[in-house]
Formats: C-alpha cells, sequence, structure tokens
C-alpha cells in the first residue's frame, strides 16, 4: 500500500506542544522520548485496518499518514469523498516505544463531526495488550496538514461504550444469586418469592411449592412462593 507523499507523519514538536511537563498518567512518562525515538528524521510507525474477517491488516515502516483513505470493515480501505472528513488514531507501545496507528471507521461532512468520533472498539493485539492511546489527527480529503490534532493529555476523547448488555463477559457466572440464571437448564430457588409473568418453555416443577398456577404454554402467571427449591 502505497501512502501519498506529500502526507508526513506526526512530528514530535506536533505532539509536544500539548504534553503537560508532567503528564497525568505515569503510564505516559514515556511519550515524550519515544515519540523521539520512533521519529528521529521524519520516522516511520505501522497502521492497522480491520480485514473484514475478524482480523486485522498492517503496513509497516509507513512513512506518511493517509488524506485519503478510512477503514469501513471491507478489508480493503475505502477512498474518502470530496470534502470528506475523517480520523487516524495514534498509539503508543510502551515496551519498545513503537508509533502505532488505525484508521477511523467514518466520513464526516465537517470537522466538527470527525471530532466526535470514539476511538476503535476493537484493536489488534499490539495495540490491546501492549500500548495506549495517545492522539488523534483529524483531516479533511487532501490535506498535506492535519485540521486537529488531540492528544489524551489535554483532551478528553470520544471512547466507545457497551451498548448491549450481552456483549458484556461473565453473564454465565452465576455470581448474582438474588438472580436467575435462567439460561440454564435447571435453576434453583431456595426460599423466597418468585413474582410477575414470566416463559418457561420446558415445564414447571418443585418441591414444598406454594400457589403454582401455569398455563398450557407452561406460563407463569401469578406469584410463586418458595419454600425449598424450584426447577425449570
Amino acid at each position: 500500500m502505497t501512502f501519498p507523499a506529500n502526507v508526513g507523519p506526526p512530528k514530535l514538536g506536533v505532539w509536544l506542544k500539548d504534553f503537560p511537563a508532567n503528564p497525568p498518567n505515569p503510564a505516559f512518562a514515556l511519550a515524550t522520548p519515544a515519540f523521539a525515538a520512533a521519529t528521529p528524521t521524519g520516522g516511520d510507525f505501522s497502521v492497522y485496518w480491520r480485514d473484514g474477517s475478524g482480523s486485522f491488516n498492517v503496513s509497516q515502516s509507513v512513512k506518511a499518514w493517509s488524506a485519503q483513505n478510512y477503514d469501513d470493515g471491507t478489508g480493503v480501505l475505502a477512498t474518502l469523498g470530496m470534502n470528506k472528513y475523517a480520523v487516524m488514531w495514534f498509539y503508543l507501545d510502551v515496551d519498545d516505544n513503537d508509533l502505532l496507528a488505525q484508521f477511523g471507521r467514518d466520513t464526516y461532512n465537517s470537522l466538527a463531526g470527525a471530532e466526535e468520533e470514539a476511538a476503535p472498539a476493537t484493536a489488534p493485539d499490539h495495540i490491546n495488550l501492549h500500548s495506549r492511546l495517545i492522539g488523534r489527527l483529524a483531516f479533511q480529503k487532501n490535506d498535506s496538514v492535519a485540521a486537529d490534532v488531540a492528544s489524551v493529555f489535554t483532551t478528553i476523547l470520544s471512547t466507545t461504550a457497551v451498548s448491549d448488555h450481552g456483549n458484556l463477559s461473565g453473564l454465565s457466572d452465576n455470581d448474582h444469586p438474588q438472580y436467575a440464571l435462567l439460561s440454564s437448564a435447571s435453576t434453583n430457588f431456595s426460599g423466597g418469592s418468585l413474582s410477575a409473568s414470566a416463559g418457561f418453555d420446558g415445564g414447571l416443577s418443585g418441591s414444598n411449592v406454594v400457589g403454582l398456577v401455569t398455563s398450557a404454554s407452561h406460563a407463569l402467571i401469578v406469584d410463586v412462593a418458595l419454600s425449598d427449591t424450584f426447577s425449570i
């Protein structure tokens, strides 16, 4: 993959102007010398984008960030439309001071829109396990200079939150005994009562169950007082 020769990598001074003398997070204490090491004479970095099948493509020893492309998830970098904006996300490998990047994943009609993009929710292991987000460039197609440079040391960048409870981990751990784990074949309740209406396709059984009423479809339609155990 060839990047436009007229678009240079983020120079050390561009980032330094935003770095405080004492970064708030000690993990970033090496950020300044790392940039010096990574870009001694213009330098290079590695840039990642999704390959369309759950993994990532990478281009190494890149000397220029692209003002032409964004990552649409197909595996092939998409071309920005005329006058559109996009972003590049930059990371620092805290083990060996490598500079890494990911393409942004959308296009925008305005700089303000691009600045609202959240950091990518997925990343290759090199970024996830060894690196920290340090900043973002927002640019318009064919820009030779980024329209906006933001570092995490002075700017609160948008991040991606979990919007679907099902995407959380540990959902089957059963470490909340006050709740029923209804995905299992058998769920036991000791003491207390089960209220409200719920559907049980597999039928209902129990010992010492008081007030259990079911319909033909095994729907629980009244409160159930449980003095012992109750299995679904």
